[in-house]
């Protein structure tokens, strides 16, 4: 059964990759495509008779520039993204069941611990708790012996 879930953590990392994977190649071709359609729209005013280094100087910061931009940051980040969330997700998948093995060691020992606690010499627990329920009572006179001193000098002023 544990295989089983692997495979399925697998599949889902490499699912995330594939996925890195196809929106970086949707991003090169949206990419190509905008740079094929600025050369389109140069030669389009280059043939209505604009100068080509004035057309150039006009469409590169207008048109050119902030599609590049925008299809690297866009497509690039989505693509780094889902391939980090891959990678990630696969070191989850390794470190996960050594996590669970420390923590059931970890449950294993406090049980024991506390099995040899509660296995003790009853006398020496009864005794424990007797001190502790002196100490308690002890620590409770002392409070009200304040409270009542405090409340005799204050009915003297």
């Amino acid at each position: 059964m544990n295989q089983t879930q692997n495979t399925g953590k697998t599949k889902l990392s490499l699912s995330l990759f594939i996925g890195g994977i196809l929106a970086a190649i949707l991003g090169a071709t949206n990419l190509i495509v905008s740079i094929v359609l600025f050369k389109d729209n140069l030669d389009y005013y280059v043939s209505m008779g604009y100068d080509s280094s004035e057309v150039m100087g006009q469409l590169f910061p207008s048109q050119l520039l902030p599609t590049i931009i925008e299809d690297v940051v866009l497509y690039g980040g989505i693509a780094l993204l889902l391939i980090f969330a891959s990678a990630a997700y696969q070191k989850l998948v390794v470190m996960a069941p050594q996590a669970l093995e420390t923590v059931e060691e970890a449950t294993e020992e406090i049980s024991a611990d506390l099995i040899e606690t509660t296995e003790a010499d009853p006398e020496m627990l009864e005794a424990e708790i007797s001190a502790d329920l002196e100490t308690a009572v002890d620590e409770s006179e002392a409070e009200s012996d304040a409270e009542l001193t405090e409340e005799a000098i204050s009915e003297e002023k």
